[in-house]
C-alpha cells in the first residue's frame, strides 16, 4: 500500500463521542492515541484528549484494550473524519505529495553538488509535477495549506504572533463552514493590514 503524505488535519468540526460502557458513559471531543513503552500499561494503547469525561467527571486517559466497543466507535469516527477531510479539501494529498517531491528533489540536487564525482553528471529525475502546477489543480488544498502554515507559525516573535493568530481564528471560520479560499484571502488580507499598521 502507497504511503500516504501527512498532512495535519484542522478546519473541520470533530463531533464528540459518547458510549455507555459498564454503565458509564464516556464522552470524549479531541482525542490521540499513545502506546504506552514503560509502567503498568506498558504495550497497551491508552487514549487521551482535551475533555475525557466518565460520568461527567474529568479523567486523564482510558484504556483502549480493555474496551473493544469504544474502540471501534473511535475507528469508525476518525474514518468518518478522514473521509470529511478529504471532501473538504479536494487534492490535499496530491499537492502534499507535490511539496515532499519538490524536496526531495531539492535535497538529492544540493548533494549532487556536494558530490565531486558527480557534479551534474548524474541529476535527480525532476518531479512529475511541480509545485506551483499541483497548486492550480488544487486551489482549495493550496489555500487550506496556506491557513495551516500560517497557524503553525512560531509565535515567539510579533509577526510570528500575528500570523498564528490570522491561521487560528481562519481555521474556526473554516469548521463554522466558511469558504476555504474566501477564508484564506481575507486571512492574507487582514495580516497584511495588521503588519502595515505595526510598520507605521
Amino acid at each position: 500500500m502507497r504511503r500516504r503524505h501527512y498532512v495535519s488535519q484542522a478546519g473541520i468540526k470533530r463531533e464528540p463521542i459518547s458510549i455507555v460502557i459498564n454503565g458509564h458513559t464516556i464522552t470524549l471531543d479531541s482525542y490521540t492515541y499513545t502506546v504506552q513503552r514503560g509502567g503498568p500499561h506498558k504495550g497497551k494503547t491508552l487514549i487521551r484528549c482535551k475533555s475525557l469525561r466518565i460520568d461527567g467527571q474529568l479523567i486523564e486517559y482510558v484504556c483502549l484494550d480493555n474496551r473493544p466497543e469504544l474502540r471501534q466507535q473511535i475507528d469508525e469516527a476518525n474514518a468518518t473524519y478522514q473521509a470529511q477531510f478529504e471532501q473538504r479539501y479536494p487534492g490535499i494529498y496530491a499537492l502534499a505529495e507535490a511539496i515532499d517531491n519538490d524536496r526531495h528533489y531539492h535535497r538529492q540536487f544540493d548533494r549532487m553538488m556536494e558530490d565531486e564525482d558527480n557534479d551534474g553528471v548524474r541529476p535527480p529525475a525532476h518531479p512529475k509535477m511541480s509545485v506551483n502546477d499541483a497548486r492550480k489543480l488544487y486551489p482549495v488544498a493550496a489555500a487550506y495549506l496556506t491557513i495551516l502554515h500560517y497557524s503553525e507559525s512560531d509565535p515567539s516573535c510579533e509577526t510570528g504572533y500575528n500570523k498564528r493568530h490570522a491561521g487560528e481564528q481562519a481555521l474556526k471560520e473554516l469548521e463554522s463552514g466558511a469558504d476555504v479560499i474566501a477564508t484564506r484571502d481575507k486571512m492574507v488580507a487582514e495580516y497584511k493590514a495588521i503588519t502595515v499598521i505595526d510598520r507605521s
